[in-house]
């Protein structure tokens, strides 16, 4: 994952600035992150990064190196540029863009979770979401079979460029959406090469330089660096906590409060990671509304589609789509078939037929600029979407038989594990924890890494307003290994905070 460059003191913050009082969740970015004497930064061993602090500063950085270089000679009334014309010169070094200016110095955490990783004791690591490292058989089964058939085929030692990716591929997964029930076709389908790529594609064709993309809160923490990348600006939009049940609600007079002239894309998460709450049909209309009415498109990232835990999964955006707005999908085989080696993603268009066939347009002409996505693996994606049931399946037996150990742990005791409706993650609430990062040290020194829940924007207390701690644990790790960190994670998180007598 890339890492962003500084937000703070850009234009979108200022706009939250003059809003009035914002959430906890809104006040507690990852760009805070930076002055916390703990906070996360990149590092290879945490795959995430905080923004830095070149935005804040970059007026001033700016005007220093104006004057440098044509400041005036009082007497004179010449440049220095103009004096120095000609005269031979000490090599300067390539300037860098600004936006790739970022704050890589590792934090403690960061530097720690290095050193254990190196050191001989062993890490049991539940933030781990990759699934081919834990074990599971189906995905690595359909893939050598199906790349086996791939190989034979004569078809693939050919190169036959196709902006938008093979056709067989999008026939594959046009036909996979309308299971759903939605009217999408195969030429309304994009193939990129990963969700990231995919995002890119979508700020570019939407979004101009300064223009706003408003994201959930609690997220992904990646959203507003791939926004940045394309010189977009990221606003938050709290999402609520259900005091009952699974189901994450939008704050909505929250969100059209945040809307500024320069709004151009509403981004939604369904099913949502870490919650793993499904979007309500309520909300979902209503961002519908708000959307035409404003002029807006919907982004809705479903890389998690299909890992509902019971057999009523919603469907996903594109159904219902036609009447507008604009709406893009994006999915993936990296969640979808536990296969990210793959790196094949798609970008479904929904919406009104005339827009509809604009986007896509622009965005086949975006796609033919990189022709990034691997034919030859793409070959592979009808084969490997036929075999999905069985690849779901194993999915959804180890996660909630994971889920299932983690919630018998906790019965009784003052943890709370947070009700979930899909996906790959838990969250862990810790009542009465009023420091998060050094509750993830201990847990670290004891020999199990989670992440901590701020990292997503979690908020830092209860609806009433207790202080709390999240901790956000993957659930994929192999059973034997998921029970040794549950046996190291519920006495040591007890011990740590008085909760045994």
């Amino acid at each position: 994952m890339l890492p962003g460059w500084a937000m703070q003191g850009s234009r979108g913050d200022e706009n939250r600035a003059h809003k009035g009082p914002e959430s906890a969740s809104s006040r507690r970015t990852l760009g805070q992150w930076v002055h916390h004497p703990e906070g996360i930064t990149k590092s290879a061993e945490l795959g995430f990064a905080p923004r830095g602090h070149l935005a804040a500063n970059r007026w001033s950085l700016l005007a220093a190196k104006e004057r440098t270089l044509v400041s005036r000679d009082t007497n004179g009334g010449t440049t220095r540029r103009d004096r120095d014309a000609g005269k031979p010169t000490a090599a300067r070094a390539a300037s860098l863009s600004r936006r790739t200016a970022w704050d890589l110095t590792p934090s403690r955490l960061a530097m720690r979770l290095a050193e254990r990783r190196r050191g001989p004791r062993p890490l049991l690591d539940l933030a781990d979401s990759n699934p081919t490292r834990v074990a599971l058989r189906e995905p690595a089964a359909a893939l050598s079979a199906t790349l086996a058939a791939v190989a034979d085929d004569t078809e693939s030692l050919r190169y036959l460029p196709e902006p938008c990716g093979p056709t067989p591929a999008r026939v594959a997964i046009a036909a996979m959406l309308r299971e759903d029930g939605a009217t999408v076709a195969p030429e309304h389908v994009v193939l990129t090469s990963g969700t990231s790529e995919g995002y890119a594609h979508l700020f570019r064709l939407l979004a101009d330089p300064g223009d706003l993309v408003h994201v959930p809160a609690p997220g992904y923490p990646l959203f507003e660096h791939l926004a940045a990348l394309e010189g977009a600006e990221t606003a938050r939009y709290p999402l609520r906590e259900p005091r009952t049940g699974a189901r994450w609600r939008v704050d909505l007079d929250a969100l059209a409060a945040s809307l500024e002239p320069h709004s151009r894309v509403l981004l939604v998460i369904h099913p949502h990671h870490p919650s793993g709450s499904f979007l309500d049909p309520e909300d979902l209309a209503a961002l519908r509304a708000l959307a035409c009415e404003r002029g807006l498109a919907i982004v809705s990232d479903e890389v998690f589609a299909g890992s509902a835990f019971g057999a009523e999964a919603s469907p996903g955006v594109l159904v219902g789509a036609d009447a507008g707005p604009l709406h893009f999908v994006l999915g993936g085989l990296s969640k979808r078939l536990a296969l990210p080696q793959l790196k094949i993603s798609w970008i479904a268009v929904g919406g009104p037929a005339a827009q509809r066939d604009d986007a896509l347009a622009r965005l086949e002409f975006i796609a033919d600029a990189y022709l990034s996505v691997s034919p030859l693996l793409a070959a592979a994606v009808p084969e490997l979407l036929a075999r999905r049931a069985a690849i779901a399946g194993a999915l959804r037996a180890r996660i909630t038989g994971n889920r299932t150990r983690l919630a018998a742990v906790l019965a009784g005791g003052p943890h709370e594990l947070l009700p979930a409706e899909a996906g790959w993650a838990a969250i862990l609430r810790v009542p009465g924890v009023r420091d998060e990062d050094a509750l993830v040290m201990s847990l670290l020194e004891r020999g199990v890494w989670v992440h901590p829940g701020s990292l997503f924007d979690l908020e830092s207390r209860t609806a009433d307003g207790t202080p709390c701690a999240h901790l956000v644990l993957q659930l994929l790790a192999e059973p034997s290994v998921f029970d040794r960190a549950l046996e190291i994670l519920s006495p040591a998180l007890a011990r740590c905070y008085g909760f045994l007598p």
